[in-house]
């Protein structure tokens, strides 16, 4: 959720001031695919992303849908957060020898100002109008609600610093051990999710949100160092009939009432549907990445808020309208085509007046880059 250009072709370790985010020259994607320096596919599946995270707080946080009430909510659920941080993984990665102390130190100072600095600001203002709290009621507040709905930023901060600190453990020691590293705090975080639950600190830290979609990150880290034969394996039939065969398999079992499961079960299974639906929400993506650089309303609209995704996800919570009286009427797996309607166009209207504000606040330079990371434009 960062106002950077996504994926540009590696730099030298002399120019990072000018790039925040690089990849492999080896594997670096085509220019037929970039506009203005970004990649539209990208743009256009971020934008789709934060659309469905806007979506399911419309049918929880303004409807009162739960999961039970919507099947939409199962199965938006089931990837749209993994997929926030396969992204987010996936336009992160940089080859090894990219790292130093000193590269690593200035690439945090710059993610602390993207992700920290719009996480406590709004935090702040959340308390003030969302909480109706007091001024001198934000150090209690704090104690109890930190991050609150701000969450997303401060854990992607976090797994910024594991990926920087294993990778630069790589750059030194001259071994490829990143990978593993990272392989061993997921098992890790996994392992102590219970108990980071139970922790005050831990929750500040926002750790059971990392311990369960830190995979997903260390996924797309590895996908797009492994880019080339990433891309080769979605654009198989085989592949991709296996994923959609595995995605519908465990949605249907798992919440068509055929069985029932545990809390924990639940988690488990949303966290195994979870790699197969990423890899065909990318590849539809992908494999339409003409249509995403053409200027069809779709596209233009798509690439739009992709490049707006911190905007919308650090505003939307103030403008969730309280409809919970219309929920009986939405409420249940036979009302579907209601949700999706009345959901969709109240998602429509929340991101409208969210791009709004976000294009009112961006007149000032000032608050745009330290906001919405915005570079100043020299």
């Amino acid at each position: 959720m960062e106002d950077n250009k996504n994926q540009p072709i590696i730099p030298s370790r002399d120019n990072i001031n000018k790039f925040s985010e690089g990849t492999d020259c080896k594997s670096a994607i085509p220019e037929n695919d970039r506009i203005d320096g970004r990649i539209a596919y990208i743009d256009c599946l971020r934008g789709f992303t934060m659309l469905l995270v806007i979506w399911n707080h419309v049918a929880d946080m303004s409807f009162g849908l739960g999961l039970s009430d919507s099947f939409w909510t199962q199965l938006f659920i089931s990837f749209r957060m993994p997929m926030f941080f396969f992204i987010s993984g996936f336009i992160a990665y940089k080859a090894a020898n990219y790292f130093s102390l000193n590269n690593t130190w200035k690439l945090l100072k710059k993610k602390a100002q993207v992700q920290l600095i719009p996480t406590v600001f709004f935090w702040t203002i959340g308390v003030l109008i969302i909480k109706g709290k007091s001024i001198q009621q934000i150090p209690d507040t704090f104690m109890e609600w930190f991050p609150g709905y701000w969450w997303f930023t401060e854990g992607l901060f976090i797994m910024f610093i594991l990926y920087y600190s294993s990778t630069i453990l790589e750059h030194y020691i001259h071994r490829s051990i990143s990978f593993l590293i990272l392989f061993v705090e997921v098992i890790v975080l996994m392992a102590t999710l219970n108990m980071f639950r139970e922790n005050f600190w831990a929750a500040r830290l926002v750790l059971p949100g990392i311990s369960k979609y830190f995979m997903f990150f260390v996924f797309g880290l590895f996908m797009s160092k492994y880019r080339e034969k990433f891309f080769l394996a979605i654009s198989n039939n085989v592949v991709m009939t296996t994923c959609i065969i595995i995605v519908f398999c465990i949605t249907y079992f798992s919440y068509g009432g055929q069985f029932h499961f545990s809390h924990n079960e639940m988690a488990l299974i949303r966290i195994a549907v979870g790699f197969p639906f990423i890899c065909i929400v990318f590849a539809l993506f992908r494999n339409s990445s003409k249509y995403w650089i053409s200027n069809s309303s779709i596209s233009k609209t798509l690439r739009f808020i992709g490049r707006r995704t911190l905007d919308l996800y650090v505003l939307h919570f103030f403008f969730l309208p309280d409809m919970k009286e219309f929920y009986h009427y939405l409420a249940g797996t036979h009302q579907t085509v209601q949700q999706i309607t009345v959901v969709t166009a109240v998602t429509f209207v929340v991101a409208i007046i969210c791009l709004t504000v976000s294009h009112v606040i961006r007149l000032s330079p000032f608050l745009a880059k330290y906001l919405f990371g915005s570079q100043i434009k020299k």
